[in-house]
């Protein structure tokens, strides 16, 4: 998983959206950032008139997608490229402390603004809302707000994708959709030998014989078994027998619970994600709390890295669902073996490859009966959405089951057009 810093955010970046700008850059922004570096040759977009019905119609809209990969940016990018009207977009903090002060200026004007997702960030939920209320430009939030590097199945979205959703109908006096959007990936050259590289430089750093023999399913099955045991080792002082996801599990509860219990904290929900979250931000408040040269400021971020290691773990759980794992899917687990283990930033791109990005028809939110509505009901019909989309980008069999016609928002579904804005 991508190691970012955790803190309170040290300010807080607006966006200044400039479409003649972006449309200027866009040759340059293709060729150095999409192509060159991101290695997408390719961007197919689908279902775009779900997102041109609703402009036409008024609507303010909120693009819910997926997050997959570091290329999500310059997939959406081509999109607004391809619709004629660039969007907004809801971007971590540390996305913009980490680049230098023209980068920001660059991205500000790609209407990029920040938000401290570790905390409840007033100011960026404000504008999110008010963008939604008045602006033309769609607003791209990627909902999960981590890179779990796996591109066939959705992780729980953030409760406050819709919440923003839901303030802006109760605000506004124009339509409010959300519009659940998923990406695909897919290789346009062989990558084996290069991911049979990264397996013997993990095998290596763990002090194995490279097994270059073996099928390279085969190899990431024992790598996974193999780091598992390590954290076992690591947390629990023993190593532990049973189902690998079973396993898992237990291990990231081990961790959680320690840390809840000597904060005396829990967080309602029951994912690993907001129970992290509520963790993180406990941590966070304590450790500025104190003075610079505090020796217990160590101590905090120790647990801070024990937290990054429960998502490490909750991002394997699924890893091994199905022996019948493209090359894709395979990519991603050596993705994150590289940045977990080697310690890589960010894993690197492996060959070139296309990129098919996915627009389903627009849900419409309600204006809600009472201010504080509940966020779950949306945030549960987004999730089952962009994984249907994601299913048939895969050529899965549908595993939504029970997805029927409305909630007790108001929220209809499944067969909305824009027009009923």
């Amino acid at each position: 998983m991508d190691r970012l810093p955790y803190r309170s955010a040290p300010r807080w970046w607006a966006p200044n959206l400039r479409p003649p700008f972006v449309r200027a850059l866009r040759p340059y922004r293709i060729w150095r950032h999409q192509k060159r570096k991101e290695r997408v040759v390719d961007v197919e977009v689908r279902g775009l008139e779900h997102l041109r019905g609703a402009l036409i119609n008024g609507c303010g809209v909120l693009i819910a997608c997926k997050h997959v990969g570091h290329a999500d940016a310059f997939v959406m990018l081509a999109a607004g490229d391809e619709l004629g009207v660039p969007f907004y977009y809801l971007v971590g903090w540390q996305v913009f402390e980490l680049l230098s002060p023209f980068s920001r200026w660059v991205l500000r004007r790609h209407g990029a603004f920040s938000i401290d997702r570790e905390s409840f960030d007033l100011r960026a939920f404000r504008k999110a809302v008010e963008l939604l209320r008045t602006s033309r430009h769609p607003l791209v939030v990627f909902a999960e707000g981590e890179v779990y590097h796996h591109g066939e199945r959705v992780f729980p979205f953030r409760p406050g994708v819709a919440a923003i959703a839901l303030k802006a109908a109760c605000q506004g006096n124009r339509p409010i959709v959300a519009v659940p959007t998923a990406i695909k990936y897919e290789y346009v050259e062989d990558i084996a030998p290069r991911l049979a590289e990264v397996m013997t430089a993990l095998e290596q750093h763990l002090l194995w014989q490279p097994r270059p023999h073996l099928a390279l399913s085969e190899r990431l099955h024992r790598l996974a078994h193999g780091v598992l045991a390590m954290r076992e080792m690591d947390h629990l002082g023993e190593v532990r027998t049973g189902a690998y996801a079973t396993r898992l599990t237990e291990l990231s509860d081990t961790i959680l619970e320690r840390l809840e219990k000597r904060y005396g904290t829990r967080v309602r929900a029951e994912d690993v994600p907001s129970r992290v979250t509520h963790l993180r931000q406990l941590l966070i408040q304590q450790m500025e709390a104190l003075p610079p040269a505090d020796a217990r400021r160590g101590e905090y971020e120790r647990e801070l890295e024990q937290l990054n290691v429960v998502i490490q773990l909750y991002s394997y759980q699924h890893d091994f669902d199905t022996d019948n794992a493209s090359l894709e899917r395979q990519a991603e687990m050596v993705d994150k073996y590289e940045e977990d283990v080697l310690g890589l930033p960010t894993a690197r791109i492996r060959g070139a490859r296309r990129a098919i990005v996915a627009f389903s028809e627009p849900i419409v939110v309600a204006k809600p009966v009472t201010r504080k509505a509940d966020p779950q009901p949306l945030t549960e019909q987004l999730e089952r959405r962009v994984q249907k989309l994601l299913d048939e980008l895969h050529d899965k069999p549908a595993a939504i089951k029970g997805s029927s016609a409305t909630t007790g928002l108001g929220i209809q579904d499944p067969k909305l057009t824009a027009d009923s804005c």
